[in-house]
């Protein structure tokens, strides 16, 4: 999106919002706690876009560029979110317990949500960002800001460190119910 001055300008930002406003709110729901964040992290999203918008890139490539401002946008919510969470901590002598992971509390669950679920946020936003979001390995390296051959490194780890996970789950989840995976052989 380039500038090209008063209402030429918000004529190319609605149709920017238009074109990638429903995207990137469903991103951002995916990964708040909550529907009201989502949206003021969209809101965020476009007003950065806005102030940025000589610097959007054009076509393709303006979604992973949005993904990658509405990432850092949640990631400051968030840690304005803990600082407000430690300040009444200390106010009350009682630091209450912080939600670190958005998948929990979500209404989601089974194996492969609780597999991604003990993942590290890096590898659980990657992989988010391949099976929700559908993105090539040159978009995740927009959104993260690193190279598409650190991108299919780090997803090449992430991929496997959920297989693991994922067999615990199930594993864990058959020990429960009284079976195991070798006696169901």
């Amino acid at each position: 999106m380039h500038s090209g001055g008063g209402e030429a300008d918000a004529a190319v930002f609605e149709e920017l919002f238009a074109e990638h406003g429903r995207a990137v709110l469903a991103y951002a729901l995916r990964r708040c706690p909550n529907p009201s964040d989502a949206e003021d992290a969209v809101a965020e999203t476009f007003t950065v876009a806005w102030r940025r918008r000589t610097r959007v890139p054009p076509g393709g490539e303006a979604r992973p560029w949005l993904y990658g401002v509405c990432r850092r946008v949640i990631a400051n919510q968030r840690r304005g979110e803990a600082r407000r969470w430690r300040l009444l901590g200390r106010l009350t002598q009682h630091e209450p317990a912080i939600r670190t992971n958005a998948t929990e509390g979500s209404g989601r669950s089974g194996p492969a949500i609780e597999a991604l679920g003990q993942l590290r946020g890096d590898d659980q936003e990657l992989l988010r960002l391949v099976a929700w979001e559908g993105l090539s390995h040159g978009e995740i390296a927009t959104v993260l800001g690193i190279t598409p051959n650190a991108v299919a490194i780090r997803l090449h780890r992430a991929r496997h460190r959920f297989e693991a996970e994922f067999h615990g789950s199930i594993e864990r989840d058959l020990k429960g119910r009284g079976h195991s995976r070798t006696s169901a052989q």
